[in-house]
């Protein structure tokens, strides 16, 4: 995987939020009411939000939780240590024996068991100089690329029509961009292939997994 830059923040989402260059541990807050029914429990989240079904929908399945009890940070850039404790949620968190593959992956870390979860599965990679990145900001092309090695990396035969930057996709994320397209889990009139990955822009993406 390419490293990517840290632009400043995202603007995927109708609503703003600022975004920090460390990463944010999710709160681990239940809002689910006695019967199950998830309430929206974000001050920043509204219904008239084209992410809002997709929010609470990966909130209600435990995969993206706030930043805080009522705060979700829509805008906010993910990182590859977001990435890959989701992912590792949505295995079952297993359980994981801490190994010191990178060095800047310490043990103890809330995102440790993720990251090596999710590169002992072949997920996640490093940037082959013993780092991982934790903090680093996931690009769209990137976390279509993590989600359909997840996915197994099935055949895919369609190919990406009616956009206008299509050109802009790395060659190494092509497929993995066109099966997430073919899932319909872009946003937007642009593909942005480039661009940060936001939080509402990846709840998206895990909801229509």
């Amino acid at each position: 995987e390419e490293k990517p830059s840290r632009p400043s923040g995202g603007s995927s989402s109708s609503s703003s939020s600022s975004s920090g260059s460390t990463t944010t541990k999710p709160s681990d807050t239940n809002t689910s009411t006695e019967t199950g029914v998830t309430v929206n429990p974000f001050k920043d989240i509204t219904a008239n939000m084209w992410c809002y079904d997709y929010v609470l929908d990966v909130y209600n399945k435990k995969l993206i939780l706030g930043t805080s009890e009522d705060t979700f940070s829509p805008d906010t850039p993910l990182t590859r240590a977001m990435v890959a404790s989701i992912i590792y949620r949505m295995a079952g968190s297993p359980d994981v024996s801490y190994s010191a593959i990178f060095t800047d992956v310490p043990d103890g870390q809330w995102y440790t068991k993720g990251i090596i979860w999710a590169y002992n599965n072949k997920v996640i990679s490093g940037y082959g100089n013993g780092l991982c990145g934790p903090n680093d900001y996931v690009t769209v092309e990137q976390l279509a690329s993590i989600l359909y090695r997840y996915a197994g990396s099935p055949e895919v035969t369609a190919e990406i029509t009616g956009y206008s930057d299509v050109a802009a996709i790395s060659e190494y994320a092509k497929t993995g961009m066109a099966w997430a397209v073919s899932k319909k889990m872009n946003n937007g009139e642009t593909l942005h292939p480039a661009s940060p990955a936001t939080r509402a822009e990846a709840a998206k993406m895990f909801s229509l997994f």
